[in-house]
């Protein structure tokens, strides 16, 4: 399709649990987005979103998942750690260098795919987030990994191929729970 932004009428729909706007050419979601209360789902995936509103997080209170793969996202305002209740968070194919401050009060957080960005160093704020499952950050530019990654105990699948590693901290063997670990290309 060929839309270009999520209107402000959609704030009038308050009992929307699910949108999805994949592959349109969305540039700009209204900052009217957090009257949202009850959508659960955002899926925005390829479109050309470089900047979130403001606001973003703000009100969405509710939302489980949320996908912006495939935009040029090249950071995220700081009003996204609200989404306290987010499990699922795709994140890929931005130009990502940086995650918000706080980026730890996402604490239901499941999934994290961050692969494709810009990341040279880790964010160890994700090494607070002790829910995570599965952690995705293949193809970054990372050198090193924080020794706190050990706190990650849930952590079943950890990817960080295609990177600049050349060794890993010990406390990697504390992740008793990995089930997979991809470091291929480094």
């Amino acid at each position: 399709n060929q839309l270009r932004s999520i209107p402000g009428w959609i704030s009038r729909c308050t009992g929307l649990e699910t949108l999805s706007a994949t592959r349109n050419q969305i540039r700009i979601i209204h900052a009217l987005i957090y009257k949202l209360t009850n959508l659960k789902i955002l899926d925005l995936n390829y479109n050309q979103i470089t900047l979130l509103p403001k606001t973003f997080g703000t009100g969405l209170f509710r939302l489980e998942s949320l996908s912006l793969e495939h935009n040029q996202l090249t950071k995220l305002p700081d009003t996204f750690v609200q989404l306290i209740n987010l499990k699922f968070l795709w994140l890929s194919n931005n130009q990502l260098e940086v995650l918000p401050a706080d980026f730890e009060k996402l604490v239901n957080l499941k999934i994290l795919h961050l692969p494709n960005n810009r990341f040279n160093t880790f964010p160890s704020s994700i090494c607070r987030l002790g829910k995570l499952r599965r952690l995705v950050l293949d193809d970054n530019q990372l050198t090193s990994l924080p020794g706190e990654i050990g706190e990650l105990y849930n952590l079943e699948e950890l990817h960080l191929g295609n990177n600049q590693l050349e060794s890993l901290p010990d406390e990697i063997g504390q992740l008793t729970n990995l089930i997979q670990v991809k470091l291929h290309g480094n």
